[in-house]
Formats: structure tokens, C-alpha cells, sequence
């Protein structure tokens, strides 16, 4: 996804959908997550948002629905049957 002669979108990316974009990677949140990743948009965050990003990581439940995923996609490109 690359923006052509555009100058960059300010952003501000809010914390659901920084905490959304591992677990939906055709989704917007990922989307939106890859342009930032790909320097396409400059996103702008307070120290509150990102103080709330990091409480949020750091919950026992997303950490396990991350590591989840993270099981699900690695088993997936390598073809392997979850049972």
C-alpha cells in the first residue's frame, strides 16, 4: 500500500486499534498498522496513549490471544494441521 505524491497523513492512532491489528491482519486495524509500519503515515501519540498501549500488552488475556495467533500463523505457513 503505497501512497504516491501524497505528502504523509497525520495520525493519531488510537490504542483499540494498535491492540486490534495482530488479530485481524486483512482488517483495517492492520492496514492501517502497515502504512505506519511502512513510514506512509506519521502518526502522533501522548504519553497517555501510549502509557494505555502498553497497560493493555501487558493484560494476561491479550498476551495469551497474541501468542494464540502467533501459533496459528507460524503452524499455518508451515502447513502443519492444528489439532
Amino acid at each position: 500500500m503505497k501512497l504516491q505524491n501524497i505528502e504523509k497523513i497525520k495520525t493519531v492512532i488510537d490504542t483499540n486499534t494498535i491492540i486490534s491489528a495482530p488479530f485481524s491482519e486483512d482488517g483495517n486495524p492492520a492496514k492501517t498498522f502497515e502504512l505506519l509500519l511502512l513510514d506512509e503515515i506519521e502518526n502522533y501519540a501522548s504519553t497517555d496513549i501510549l502509557a494505555e498501549i502498553i497497560e493493555v500488552f501487558s493484560r494476561y488475556k491479550i498476551k495469551k490471544r497474541i501468542k494464540l495467533q502467533l501459533n496459528i500463523r507460524y503452524n499455518s505457513s508451515l502447513n502443519l494441521s492444528l489439532f
